[in-house]
């Protein structure tokens, strides 16, 4: 990024590049919270009974 800034400062009208930041965490599964495994489930009940 800061080979394309030095070759053309002109095309970075308000600051070079920067990459973005990474976050904290990153889930393939995220667990679901307790309040949407609750209402999960009982949706799943309702729909069978």
């Amino acid at each position: 990024m800061d080979a394309a800034y030095q070759a053309s400062p002109e095309r970075f009208v308000r600051k070079p590049l920067e990459p973005p930041k990474l976050p904290e965490t990153a889930w393939i599964n995220k667990p679901e919270n307790k309040t949407n495994r609750l209402s999960s489930l009982l949706k799943n009940v309702s729909q069978k009974g």
